[in-house]
């Protein structure tokens, strides 16, 4: 799911961390999206090439 997205925000806190994926952030990316249980961090949404992770409400209104 990760790899076709254009693009990756990744919500932690405050902190929204975005990324492009590709081979050199690919350990990155997965770092910050796998939670404890070893699944995918909840809320997980696609929106057309972008896939956020986590829950910021401003972020939401902006892609969507």
């Amino acid at each position: 799911m990760l790899s076709q997205a254009k693009d990756v925000y990744i919500v932690n806190g405050r902190k929204i961390n975005h990324w492009q994926p590709d081979e050199s952030n690919k350990e990155d990316i997965l770092a910050k999206a796998i939670g404890r249980s070893g699944n995918l961090r909840a809320p997980t949404i696609k929106v057309g090439d972008t896939t956020i992770i986590g829950f910021n409400e401003a972020l939401y209104e902006e892609i969507m």
